[in-house]
């Protein structure tokens, strides 16, 4: 397989993936809705982020997390600036194993 034919590949690959994620976004209007993307590469998700934001029919918010991060809960949580019992965001973490 040659070079063009691998980056074309992943590059289908990619954009299926992105078409998953929009119709996810899609499907769970109106609906709070906690989608999580993991990208190999800062540039890959920067143009995922902003290919979501143009392509969205709702707004995108988007949150970092730092490799650091140990409780998603607390995170999320802290990044949206508000208290749990206003975003329906319920802890769960208690429940999974490392």
């Amino acid at each position: 397989m040659s070079d063009a034919t691998s980056f074309d590949d992943v590059e289908q690959l990619n954009q299926r993936s992105l078409n998953v994620l929009l119709r996810a976004i899609q499907l769970s209007q109106g609906q709070f809705s906690l989608i999580l993307v993991r990208c190999n590469y800062t540039s890959l998700r920067d143009r995922i982020i902003h290919q979501l934001q143009q392509r969205s029919p709702v707004p995108i918010q988007v949150i970092t997390l730092p490799e650091n991060t140990k409780t998603l809960f607390t995170t999320v949580q802290r990044e949206m600036g508000v208290r749990s019992q206003e975003s329906g965001v319920r802890s769960q973490e208690s429940g999974v194993r490392r």
